[in-house]
């Protein structure tokens, strides 16, 4: 771009150089557009070509033709460059917008799973939770059924000796029983015969 406008500047100061009338004005003119074009490579290289142009034949008039439609096509270059940028200005928004919403969607996808994350590890920690609560309760049920079988060997021991009890004192009470039944017709006969010796008397 720079060099595209230092042409440009050189074409104008030709373009008025070349409108000077007067000699001495186009002499003074001449000049200065030496001095200017001496101060810079680009000045240099197209003095040298005009200083050849020159010797070569052409004048001064070909030469500001010459400048005139190396100007434009510089200007249509630069109208080009201009439409060029601009599309590739919004070809560049539009990839960046596609990007920054490629981005944001990602994001948000990233941020979703990581929101799915957080709440299967919350379900986790509480079927961990749930689970050692349900190991917990089978630990105190297993040990609640040792002491009710623990406790039924116990009841049945005492049933089985009340049991052995009980028969052993049925026994005792039927020979009693039989004695009580025994020693009542003892005294039956004792007093049937007492009664007997009395009425015989």
């Amino acid at each position: 771009m720079r060099v595209i406008a230092a042409l440009l500047v050189i074409a104008l100061v030709c373009q008025s150089a070349m409108a000077v009338t007067s000699k001495s004005q186009a002499k003074l003119m001449m000049e200065k557009i030496n001095s200017k074009m001496e101060k810079s490579p680009l000045g240099r290289a197209l003095k040298g070509m005009v200083t050849i142009a020159t010797k070569l034949g052409y004048e001064y008039q070909d030469l500001y033709d010459a400048f005139a439609a190396l100007k434009n096509q510089l200007l249509e270059n630069l109208d080009n460059e201009n439409s060029l940028f601009e599309y590739q200005s919004a070809l560049h928004n539009n990839t960046v917008s596609q990007l920054n919403a490629l981005i944001s969607n990602y994001t948000n996808q990233i941020n979703d799973g990581e929101a799915q994350l957080n709440d299967l590890q919350n379900s986790l920690q509480i079927y961990q939770v749930n689970l050692e609560n349900a190991q917990q309760a089978l630990y105190y049920n297993i040990e609640t059924r040792d002491i009710y079988q623990e406790s039924q060997k116990i009841l049945q021991a005492y049933y089985d000796f009340a049991t052995a009890e009980f028969s052993n004192a049925d026994q005792v009470i039927g020979v009693a029983i039989e004695k009580l039944q025994e020693a009542q017709s003892q005294t039956n006969n004792y007093i049937f015969i007492h009664f007997d010796f009395l009425a015989i008397k």
